[in-house]
C-alpha cells in the first residue's frame, strides 16, 4: 500500500510541475492626459487608454490588450499599439504601428483623415511622460513637444486584493494529497482491532 502511495505522490507532483506555467508581469494602467497648443480647430486635446500587457517583450500593432476610455478629438481607423522594452516607451495610435514606431508612426501619410498618436515615455515607471502627434485632415501634423501634456496613470491592477487563481495542476496535486490522506486514514481504521 506504501508503494502505491508513494507513486501516486511522485506522479501528482510531477505533474504539477510540468504544467506550472512561467509567471509574466502584467501590466494594467489607464493613462490620461490634457494636451494644449495642437493649434486650430483643436486646442486643447484630452483622452484616456487602458493598456493591458506581458512587458516581457517588444511588440509592434497589438490590438488586444487596448482600450480608448475616451478622446476629445476625431480620428480616423482602429486603434493599435507598441511597446518597446528596451526604451521603455508605448506608442497608441490610429495609424499602422506594424513598424518600428518609436522614431515616428509607421504608416504613410493619409491625404484626407484625422489621425492621432500618444507616445508615452518611461512608461512603466513611477513618473512616466507623453507627447502627442495628430493630424487634421490629412493637413500638417501638430506635436505637442515633450512636457506640454498635463498627464497622470492609476496602475488598475494595485490593491485590488484578489489573490492569483490555481492552476489546474495544482487543484489536481491538492485533491490527489486529499485523497492519499483519505485513504491512509481509511486503511489505517481497518488494520485496528479490538480485542
Amino acid at each position: 500500500m506504501m508503494s502505491h502511495i508513494r507513486t501516486a505522490l511522485l506522479g501528482l507532483t510531477a505533474l504539477a510541475g510540468a504544467a506550472a506555467p512561467a509567471l509574466a508581469d502584467p501590466i494594467d494602467r489607464t493613462y490620461s492626459f490634457t494636451a494644449n497648443f495642437l493649434g486650430a480647430p483643436y486646442s486643447t486635446v484630452t483622452g484616456s487608454f487602458t493598456v493591458d500587457f506581458d512587458d516581457s517583450t517588444s511588440f509592434y500593432g497589438a490590438v488586444t490588450g487596448l482600450t480608448l476610455n475616451n478622446l476629445s478629438a476625431p480620428y480616423s481607423g482602429t486603434f493599435n499599439f507598441a511597446y518597446s522594452q528596451g526604451y521603455d516607451q508605448i506608442v497608441i495610435s490610429d495609424e499602422a504601428t506594424s513598424t518600428n514606431p518609436f522614431f515616428g508612426v509607421g504608416a504613410a501619410d493619409d491625404s484626407s483623415a484625422n489621425h492621432f498618436t500618444l507616445f508615452i515615455y518611461d512608461a512603466l515607471s513611477s513618473a512616466p511622460t507623453s507627447a502627442i502627434q495628430y493630424t487634421v485632415d490629412g493637413g500638417d501634423r501638430d506635436y505637442t513637444p515633450y512636457g506640454q501634456v498635463s498627464f497622470s496613470f492609476t496602475d488598475n491592477a494595485a490593491g485590488a486584493g484578489s489573490g492569483a487563481v490555481p492552476e489546474p495542476a495544482s487543484w489536481a496535486l491538492m485533491l490527489g494529497g486529499f485523497g492519499l490522506v483519505g485513504g491512509a486514514m481509511r486503511s489505517r481504521k481497518r488494520s485496528v482491532s479490538f480485542a
